[in-house]
C-alpha cells in the first residue's frame, strides 16, 4: 500500500485528471482507451518528476561553494589543507586509530 502511495504524486494525478478530461472533451469515443493508459502512466511519470525534483535539490546543494571569493591561490592552499586532513584520517584509519576529531561524534 505504502509502494503505491509513493506511485500517486498529486501533482501527477492532477495532470492526469486534465489530460482524461482534455481527451473527454476532444474526442469522448477515446476516453474508454485512453483511460488504461492513464492509469498506467501514474507511476512512470511520479517517478520521473521525483528525480527531476532530486536533481533540482542537488544542483543547488552543490552550486554553494564556501570558496566562491577566493583567489586560485587560496582555493589550492584550502584544498592543499584539506588533503592533507584527509590524509591524516586514512593513515589514522589504516593504523586502526580513531581520529582526534571523530571521537567526540559517538562512531
Amino acid at each position: 500500500m505504502k509502494m503505491l502511495r509513493m506511485c500517486l504524486n498529486p501533482k501527477v494525478l492532477a495532470g492526469l485528471v486534465v489530460a482524461g478530461v482534455a481527451t473527454y472533451l476532444i474526442a469522448p469515443n477515446l476516453i474508454a482507451a485512453s483511460l488504461p493508459i492513464l492509469l498506467v502512466a501514474a507511476c512512470p511519470l511520479s517517478m520521473l518528476l521525483m528525480m527531476w525534483g532530486m536533481r533540482q535539490t542537488q544542483g543547488k546543494q552543490t552550486t554553494q561553494e564556501p570558496d566562491v571569493g577566493l583567489t586560485r591561490e587560496e582555493r589550492i592552499a584550502l584544498l592543499r589543507a584539506q588533503q592533507a586532513i584527509l590524509a591524516d584520517r586514512i593513515g589514522a584509519l589504516e593504523r586502526g586509530e580513531a581520529h582526534p576529531a571523530e571521537n567526540g561524534r559517538g562512531r
